[in-house]
């Protein structure tokens, strides 16, 4: 089967961004397990790279390829840069010889659209998140939170796909043309974790793993923490990742007078992640939304226990109290109660482990990939039966 997976923006290393990993993940397990041939059709983000023809990385024998289309003009989260991958990917996959076109994010649902429908091929939209509730919370300009939450709408819930998929429940919530909806998680490769030891830090350390980004709740985190000390000094927050929100996200800090507190350690990947996870004593993720987060299934590869809040399928996943808590989005005086009361609890570990079993069992890329694959053929024979009915 050939398969085409749309992006409309891609990370050099594969690591940054759920939503990124989750489709490199996808695309290798497809490759690897089911003998796909798979390629990525992402923006070509290149630095210095002005070259119109699509810049191919390759992999797995072949079977496996990154293309990158069109010009490198401008940054792949603006709207510009954006609307040029929706024009410059369209021809590159009408050419190209795909069974089936999954495009992921919002942006690549409109030219994964187009494109199978000019190709008379199945297309399938993947969902990683839904923000509509808490647009207004994360984007300053009133007008350009009602404009995304329009774009979101029409992407997710006006177009008629072949398929829709998401990692979350919360869906369901929403009116939507798209009636048959898979539900399917994604997934961690806990060998990968299992295979790194490292020691506890010797302060109790919470740690953060993501994008310093406002969807993300990181200004309610500080004013959490600002009360966590004063109860518990002995207390220290890594906070591993990068964005946008960087530098009002250290101003916050430093108004809190909570400098000492925080460590930054940039982004990082691999063992380095891994080691940043295991050497912590608590995993924290105040988002405003999220769809469902590799990060937490991340901290419980590493056997943490996690304090998240009651977003996407974050309810689906933590059982409060079990294997982690559950707090509400933006209420930072809550985050610091549920903190202290994780702090306090003396059999904290024993929660990470119940979490990091719930993975063992459940929650792989291979599994990740089972499903979608079949997700791929059903649709692909709903397809013929259609186009062998048009023809009697």
């Amino acid at each position: 089967m050939n398969i085409c997976l749309m992006i409309d923006s891609w990370q050099a290393d594969f690591q940054t961004g759920g939503g990124h990993m989750a489709v490199w993940q996808l695309a290798q397990h497809l490759a690897r397990n089911h003998g796909c041939s798979v390629d990525i059709v992402t923006g070509n983000q290149l630095e210095r790279n002005k070259a119109r023809s699509p810049v191919v990385e390759r992999y797995l024998d072949d079977r496996l390829r990154l293309v990158r289309v069109g010009p490198c003009c401008f940054p792949a989260e603006s709207f510009l840069g954006k609307l040029v991958y929706c024009v410059v990917a369209i021809p590159f996959v009408v050419q190209q010889p795909y069974h089936v076109v999954n495009a992921h994010a919002f942006a690549a649902g409109l030219p994964g659209w187009i494109t199978a429908r000019l190709k008379g091929i199945p297309v399938i939209f993947t969902v990683q998140g839904i923000g509509q509730k808490r647009m207004g919370a994360m984007i300053d300009h009133r007008l350009n939170a009602k404009i995304l939450t329009i774009l979101e709408t029409i992407l997710l819930f006006k177009i008629r796909y072949d398929q829709e998929i998401s990692v979350s429940r919360d869906i369901f919530e929403y009116p939507n043309v798209n009636q048959d909806i898979a539900i399917i998680p994604n997934g961690v490769n806990l060998a990968e974790f299992e295979a790194v030891t490292c020691k506890k830090a010797g302060k109790f350390q919470l740690v953060f793993v993501g994008r310093f980004h406002p969807q993300k709740g990181l200004f309610d985190l500080v004013e959490a923490i600002d009360r966590v000390v004063k109860r518990h000094p002995n207390v220290r927050v890594l906070m591993v990742g990068a964005g946008r929100q960087l530098p009002a996200l250290r101003e916050r800090i430093k108004t809190y007078g909570l400098v000492d507190y925080f460590i930054f350690t940039g982004h990082l990947t691999g063992v380095n992640k891994i080691r940043a996870f295991k050497s912590s004593h608590l995993f924290v993720l105040p988002s405003l939304y999220e769809g469902q987060p590799l990060t937490l299934l991340e901290a419980w590869a590493a056997r943490l226990p996690v304090v998240v809040t009651k977003v996407g399928a974050n309810p689906d996943f933590v059982v409060d109290g079990e294997n982690g808590y559950l707090v509400a989005p933006q209420q930072s005086e809550q985050l610091a109660e549920v903190i202290c009361r994780a702090i306090d609890n003396p059999a904290l570990a024993q929660m990470g482990l119940k979490g990091q079993e719930l993975v063992r069992q459940k929650y792989s890329w291979d599994s990740v990939a089972d499903q979608t694959i079949n997700v791929y053929r059903s649709v692909l024979d709903r397809a013929r039966r259609s186009s062998l009915a048009r023809k009697q």
